[in-house]
């Protein structure tokens, strides 16, 4: 009974991480070519002001005192318990307190935007966040109870609608510039808030219960401020960059999030997926070592996937930038480095979830803003040698190296792993990475793919993928075939 309850369940974690996964590719579609033709029809100076002015979104959104973050993990452990009642009320509560907190967030940002000498770009922003902080609040809310009630499927929608949403958006950047990309994001979260508020399956409303709210602080405010400081973690290259170069150089350094962004929501997808699960498996067996499987495996298998799909990238780049982004040339060296520190950054989603589900926060806290501080450091210390935004990527990358390892250690400490067992997991991370690193540096450099290439990049460009193609091909089919043979039958293929 109990192996085909765990058959059940390795299904529907599959079905449901395949899903989400198609869901945030298509999603990611419409948001990656919103942003392609905006940061098109800016160019690097404007786009490098939006990215700038994001800044205040990104903070903006995690100021709710951890609220959600206690709703999304409370419920699957309810559940488990089967205690509806709480359920309920938790669910309540944190709607009442997230939509009072993004009015008072986002009337504070609007009054920011009546300052004196301000620029006219920057009054723009500071006068459309508004609305996107508090629509930003109310899909958080619902992508956060969907996510903890295992409604993936909604979930799913959301993203499709999401991305297409935003795609919609576009005609608005040819008609109005930054204030039509501005306005298209906004267009983009209230389809979504809509969208969410009508297909609830859960009842929603205004509820005020001071013990309740308590609870979800004390459990909340620790993720919060482990979101907090993954966003200054995230966020600290550009931060740097605006404060010491120029919102151009700003624009150029973005290319590499750009072009990583589709696949690192895929990568977040299997993340979002697994944390309930992480959540109620812990809930029933309170086992820390019942969840090593849930961090090994995956991270295995995207070691060996995911390099492949950078690599094709990091060849490519030069000449899709050429092609379809000509003013951020400058962007690719910076991009192509910040591609190999994003991986590391990505695949950290599993331990991140173990630290958590085992009551860990602190722990990850200080984990996240000792490399934060540490990222910031060597940002600096690579502007004030004269190494631009190329200096600043190295040492984001750098940053995202040592998050990975310190990460990765310590929550394989806590599910009980052995020495043996931590230095087997990094070596089956790095190694494939750091394989395929020494692969498409060579390529590049023996079929001149760079940004100067000259005549004939396309077809070296070409020659150059069907050479990694052939390389990598099959290790790709084979990783897919195992993964999808554990989800399945819960066993590792052999050979």
């Amino acid at each position: 009974m109990n192996a085909q309850r765990s058959d059940t369940l390795r299904e529907q974690v599959i079905g449901h991480v395949a899903q989400f996964s198609l869901a945030n590719l298509i999603g990611g579609v419409g948001i990656f070519l919103s942003n392609y033709f905006a940061a098109l029809l800016l160019g690097p100076a404007v786009w490098g002001i939006w990215q700038g002015a994001s800044l205040i979104l990104q903070y903006g959104a995690n100021l709710h005192l951890g609220v959600l973050n206690g709703m999304h993990r409370e419920l699957p452990i309810l559940r488990g318990r089967k205690d509806i009642e709480r359920q309920a009320l938790s669910t309540n509560v944190a709607f009442t307190f997230s939509f009072i907190v993004g009015c008072i967030v986002s009337l504070l940002v609007l009054g920011a935007s009546f300052l004196p000498d301000l620029d006219s770009s920057v009054r723009i922003c500071l006068r459309v966040i508004p609305a996107t902080l508090f629509l930003t609040y109310i899909t958080a809310f619902y992508g956060s109870l969907f996510r903890a009630q295992n409604e993936f499927g909604l979930v799913s929608r959301l993203a499709i609608i999401n991305g297409a949403a935003n795609l919609l958006g576009v005609g608005l950047v040819f008609l109005l510039g930054l204030p039509g990309f501005l306005l298209g994001q906004v267009f983009g979260l209230l389809v979504v808030a809509v969208y969410s508020w009508r297909r609830n399956p859960y009842p929603v409303s205004w509820r005020w219960d001071a013990t309740t709210l308590k609870s979800l602080i004390v459990v909340g405010f620790p993720i919060m401020l482990l979101i907090f400081s993954n966003v200054i973690f995230h966020t600290g290259d550009r931060l740097l960059i605006l404060r010491f170069v120029s919102t151009e150089k700003l624009g150029l350094y973005s290319l590499g999030t750009i072009a990583f962004a589709p696949l690192l929501m895929i990568l977040t997808a299997g993340t979002s997926v697994m944390y309930p699960r992480f959540t109620e498996r812990y809930g029933e067996t309170g086992d820390p070592g019942s969840l090593k499987k849930y961090i090994v495996i995956p991270m295995e298998n995207l070691a060996l996937l995911v390099p492949i799909l950078i690599g094709g990238l990091y060849m490519a780049l030069p000449l899709l930038v050429r092609v379809f982004l000509p003013e951020y040339v400058q962007g690719i060296d910076a991009a192509r480095i910040l591609l190999v520190g994003l991986f590391f950054y990505a695949v950290t989603g599993m331990p991140g979830n173990m630290l958590v589900t085992v009551n860990r926060q602190l722990l990850r806290l200080g984990i996240l803003l000792g490399t934060a501080f540490a990222n910031l450091g060597l940002g600096y210390g690579a502007l004030r040698l004269g190494y631009g935004i190329v200096g600043v990527a190295v040492a984001s990358s750098i940053g995202y190296l040592i998050y990975f390892s310190v990460s990765c250690v310590a929550a394989m400490r806590y599910a009980r792993a052995s020495a043996r067992e931590i230095a087997l997991l990094l070596g089956k991370v790095l190694t494939p990475m750091l394989g395929i690193a020494v692969v498409v540096i060579i390529l590049s450099r023996a079929l001149h793919l760079s940004a100067d290439g000259g005549d004939g990049l396309l077809l070296r460009t070409i020659f150059g993928e069907l050479i990694f193609g052939a390389l990598f091909c099959y290790p790709a089919y084979r990783t897919a075939r195992r993964l999808v043979q554990w989800g399945l039958t819960g066993r590792r293929s052999g050979g």
